[in-house]
């Protein structure tokens, strides 16, 4: 027999850039799509010269967003938010789900009266919001002596938590801001998470549990060649947002200990651009590691795909990650991925099983990573790539994310029903 078709709207705040987020929920509606169901997309920001395609068959439903003045009126934060809920109460009118996405769909969907299941679809809690929530292992390494408070990462995450404690203190608006969204989540009928690290995020937030439901991506059909490495001089990939909490500082100096005694050994290429690159350059060059390390910048994808290619080592240190595409991306081609111990990173490789987990804090335990990779015989390092390359295909290739997202959101109508 068959069931009758699904109508769902996907409320996120805005698609005017092109990031992650809005990728990932574009997959969403197509698959959804593919399967012969209805969706809706409620945004207040639509830019239809990026995102037409992508969505081509969905509703999309543009909200109205505040005037100039609401903007610097800090009490009318939730009449604002119930203004908008009574837009997506309407346009909602008849669906079956309403997947809300980032703050704040959570909470002006908790204040519309509609009828429709409330799911709340986590990525990650705002961290403006819930800095130490959110921000869990830097918070406690500052707390704890393991961060360096005049580092690099010591000295943002140490100014994100002062700036949120006199936030707290000084401004109702951002009282009410990080009310309204512990009291949305809270009224939600069900919560999905990116990842395990973002439900213990979720956890400890909100006090609710939540699901985990895997993003989607493209994954080739047949498993790479893996070719053995390098040893004379391992390369090195790092690709990410040259920002502090990705790990680029722990990289660097981790690599400069690991030369001093294996001297031209390896070679770090850092492609990327973003707020910190400066600061890296310049600890770069203190750290004397000439050639050894080389910044890229952006890429266009023909020249980032030949780096991935000649490519032994991919590594990349990031902190209280949710997700980290660029490992699945390492397990698709085949090449060995050096991660953090925690988060996203542990989760894609296996907890270990498919990579070599380091502490993002210590920069001797990068360097001794590199060493391990050294002293690995080729079998062993084949076992870690195949461990790698089949746990993300089994858990995150998209072939199968339509049926995955219908018979999940179908589960949750029955369970409420």
């Amino acid at each position: 027999m068959q069931l009758p078709r699904l109508d769902i709207a996907i409320f996120h705040s805005s698609f005017e850039s092109r990031g992650g987020a809005e990728a990932l929920l574009a997959d969403f509606a197509r698959a959804l799509m593919d399967r012969g169901h209805h969706v809706r997309v409620l945004t207040f920001g639509f830019d239809a010269e990026r995102w037409n395609e992508a969505f081509l068959g969905a509703e999309v439903v543009k909200l109205d967003s505040r005037g100039t003045w609401e903007k610097f009126r800090p009490w009318s934060r939730e009449a604002w938010y119930r203004r908008s809920a009574g837009a997506v109460e309407k346009a909602c009118e008849g669906c079956d789900v309403v997947m809300a996405v980032n703050h704040p769909a959570a909470a002006v969907l908790a204040l519309s009266g509609t009828s429709a299941f409330k799911l709340w679809y986590c990525l990650e809690p705002p961290r403006s919001l819930h800095v130490a929530g959110a921000n869990p292992r830097t918070s406690e390494a500052l707390r704890t002596g393991r961060l360096a408070p005049h580092s690099l990462m010591g000295s943002r995450i140490r100014k994100a938590l002062n700036k949120h404690r006199w936030k707290q203190i000084v401004s109702p608006h951002h009282r009410d801001r990080a009310q309204l969204d512990l009291k949305g989540v809270r009224a939600m009928d069900g919560i999905w998470a990116l990842g395990l690290f973002s439900a213990e995020n979720v956890q400890h937030i909100y006090g609710r549990e939540a699901s985990v439901f895997s993003p989607a991506v493209p994954f080739p059909d047949q498993a790479p060649d893996f070719r053995p490495l390098d040893r004379h001089c391992l390369r090195i990939l790092s690709l990410s947002r040259l920002e502090s909490f990705k790990g680029f500082e722990t990289l660097l100096k981790g690599l400069a200990t690991f030369l001093k005694s294996n001297p031209g050994r390896a070679v770090l290429d850092i492609v990327g651009q973003g707020q910190d690159r400066s600061e890296l350059e310049s600890m770069a060059s203190k750290l004397d590691l000439g050639e050894a390390v080389r910044f890229f910048g952006y890429l266009p994808s023909a020249e980032l795909e030949a780096t991935w290619s000649l490519a032994d080592v991919f590594a990349l240190l990031p902190v209280d990650e949710p997700f980290g595409m660029v490992f699945v991306e390492a397990a698709a081609r085949g090449v060995l991925a050096v991660g953090s111990n925690h988060g996203g990173p542990a989760e894609i490789l296996g907890e270990g099983q498919g990579g070599i987990l380091v502490d993002p804090f210590q920069a001797d335990a990068f360097a001794s990573a590199l060493e391990k990779i050294l002293a690995l015989t080729d079998d062993a390092a084949l076992r870690l790539r195949e461990h790698a390359y089949h746990h993300a295909a089994a858990h995150y290739a998209a072939q199968d994310l339509g049926e995955r997202l219908e018979t999940a959101l179908r589960d949750l109508l029955q369970g409420k029903a």
